[in-house]
């Protein structure tokens, strides 16, 4: 059946599947793992897995077809690739943010794309006279929406203080391609009609091709990277948890009392003493009782912060129980104003 289609649209065809398997994946793991930037990305890969869908059957179309028919594929055509732009970005703002954008602004922005899809696609599509205009609202628009959109999420990506190495690869890969657009779309308005811009037109349709398989792999990449980032977040959380007071941040009773061994085997090994102190809050409850578990909560930590902190240098700092603290300091370093602890305390 390939034998006798051209190359170009067996190169469609095979993106439009390519990213259609793409598009499962990242469904897959969505509803694995509840990511919402994800779920941007699914729709972000169906939409370009539509567009080359499109394009296959634009490209090997006969010649004999209704117009009408050219112009519905086209409408889908121009609407399915501003979707992808839209729901790409979508994707990368929650990554980045962590935060789900409002539904009134993602349906808003998307109604935004579907009309400016329809429009460009609909305007001079069936006058002849005005071929140029439709062009002009097909191409050149399109390539220069995309070229604005996709340099201002570069800039995005660089002013952010926390990048990691898929947003790095990103950053540059939508400079290089947001470039690409914005070159092309001021050649179509001044050479459309030079016999070279039709060479540089191919070309950039087999770039198109080769960048989107590259923007697919990233994708992925940030995916697994997130991935792998989460787990080991829950893993040093899991550890955290562990070992310290979930309130205060504090040593739990077992840490402490593992630490205060540990103390007690070097200041035997160095000659020096430790002083340990049990400290305990008067009138916690009635904290509680008048002003509220939140309140008695802050007062922990503000209580287990300023132990921590203390100039003293504690060995260890760990909560027992409710409003019961242990402080263990080296008298050795602090021998000339161990008679003044209790008071610093």
């Amino acid at each position: 059946m390939f034998a006798s289609t051209d190359s170009l649209v067996f190169l469609f065809a095979t993106q439009a599947v390519v990213f259609a398997t793409l598009s499962i994946v990242f469904f897959l793991y969505f509803n694995a793992f509840k990511s919402e930037y994800v779920k941007y990305w699914f729709f972000s890969l169906m939409a370009l897995s539509c567009y080359y869908a499109c394009s296959t059957i634009l490209g090997s179309a006969p010649t004999n077809v209704s117009n009408y028919l050219y112009l519905f594929y086209g409408k889908l055509q121009q609407v399915t690739f501003y979707l992808f732009l839209v729901y790409l970005l979508f994707g990368l703002y929650t990554a980045k943010n962590s935060v789900t954008p409002k539904s009134r602004l993602v349906l808003g922005i998307v109604g935004l794309a579907i009309f400016v899809g329809l429009s460009a696609a609909t305007f001079y599509a069936l006058d002849t006279n005005n071929t140029t205009t439709h062009i002009y609202l097909t191409v050149s628009l399109q390539n220069f929406i995309f070229a604005c959109c996709l340099l201002g999420a570069s800039f995005y990506l660089f002013i952010d203080k926390s990048p990691h190495f898929s947003s790095k690869i990103l950053l540059c890969f939508f400079i290089l391609l947001g470039l690409r657009y914005l070159i092309y779309a001021f050649l179509s308005i001044g050479y459309l009609t030079e016999d070279w811009f039709e060479k540089i037109t191919l070309f950039l349709v087999y770039f198109d091709i080769g960048s989107h398989s590259v923007l697919g792999f990233i994708l992925l990449i940030w995916m697994q990277g997130a991935e792998r980032s989460m787990a080991t977040h829950a893993i040093n959380r899991a550890q955290y948890l562990g070992e310290h007071d979930s309130l205060t941040g504090a040593l739990n009773r077992n840490q402490v009392m593992e630490k205060l061994s540990e103390a007690i085997i070097v200041a035997n090994e160095r000659s020096s003493r430790l002083a340990v102190f049990l400290l305990d809050i008067k009138q916690f409850k009635f904290i509680n009782d008048t002003y509220g578990l939140k309140t008695g909560d802050f007062i922990l930590s503000e209580i287990a912060k300023r132990l921590n902190n203390s100039i003293l240098v504690p060995k260890a700092v760990g909560r027992l129980s409710g409003d019961s603290f242990m402080f263990v300091i080296d008298l050795h370093r602090n021998a000339p104003s161990a008679n003044r602890v209790p008071s610093h305390l």
